[in-house]
C-alpha cells in the first residue's frame, strides 16, 4: 500500500489557502455600519485598525484599534467630519496701529545707544 500523505497535506494546504476570506475593511478602506454599536462589536484581529463609517449618520467616523496582545483593551474613538469655509475668518481688531519696520530699526538703535552708554557709566 501506498500512502503518500505528503501530497494529500499539500494539496489542502493549497485548496485552503486558495479559499480564504477576503476582509471589507481591506478591500474598500471604510467598513460600513449602522451605529456606534455595531462598530464596537466588529471583530478585528490584533494588531490591526479598521475605520468606519457611519451609515445613519454620514459625518460620522470611528477608529477601533487592537494592541498586540489579547489582553490589551481595544482603542475606540469617534470622529466627526466638518467642512471648512473657502475663506478662513480673519479677526481684525479695530484701533490697533501696527510700526513700520523704519521706526522699529530706529527704536533698536535708540536701545543699542543705551546699552553702550550703561556699560561704559557715561
Amino acid at each position: 500500500m501506498n500512502y503518500n500523505f505528503g501530497n494529500n497535506l499539500r494539496n489542502n494546504y493549497n485548496m485552503n489557502t486558495m479559499n480564504t476570506w477576503n476582509d471589507p475593511a481591506q478591500q474598500l478602506g471604510f467598513v460600513g455600519v449602522q451605529n456606534e454599536n455595531e462598530a464596537r462589536a466588529f471583530p478585528v484581529a490584533l494588531g490591526n485598525s479598521v475605520t468606519f463609517r457611519d451609515e445613519s449618520q454620514p459625518n460620522t467616523f470611528y477608529t477601533k484599534t487592537m494592541g498586540n496582545s489579547p489582553l490589551e483593551r481595544p482603542i475606540f474613538e469617534k470622529y466627526r467630519l466638518v467642512k471648512e469655509n473657502a475663506e478662513p475668518a480673519v479677526h481684525v481688531q479695530e484701533g490697533i496701529q501696527y510700526a513700520l519696520k523704519s521706526d522699529l530699526d530706529a527704536i533698536k538703535k535708540e536701545i543699542e545707544s543705551l546699552k553702550v552708554s550703561i556699560t561704559t557709566g557715561e
